[in-house]
């Protein structure tokens, strides 16, 4: 597409879009600039709320995450180590004899 077939094509879309919101095709280009955000004042508050949020939840013990960080560790005990370290060498005493038959 031509450079100028394009901007004929832009300059229609604009205007479309200018008889649909009810104003000039040359507003929109117009209001380009601005920028809505977050104020310092806002990030503040905001910064302030959330911590104040976390204190309260750690205060009250943290929910979920403190549930599952005070749960006991697991892990194997002696007995259930030397099981299944007995398991797998018989796993493996079985699988070199299998090799060694072929």
């Amino acid at each position: 597409m031509s450079p100028a077939t394009r901007a004929k094509l832009a300059a229609a879309a604009r205007a479309r879009w200018a008889r649909r919101k009810g104003t000039t095709a040359s507003a929109p280009a117009a209001a380009k600039g601005k920028r809505k955000g977050l104020t310092a004042a806002g990030r503040r508050k905001l910064s302030e709320s959330m911590k104040a949020r976390w204190a309260a939840r750690r205060k009250a013990g943290g929910g979920a995450l403190a549930a599952k960080a005070k749960g006991k560790k697991r892990g194997l005990t002696a007995a259930g180590r030397k099981k299944l370290s007995d398991s797998m060498k018989a796993r493996w005493a079985a699988r070199r004899k299998a090799a060694g038959k072929k």
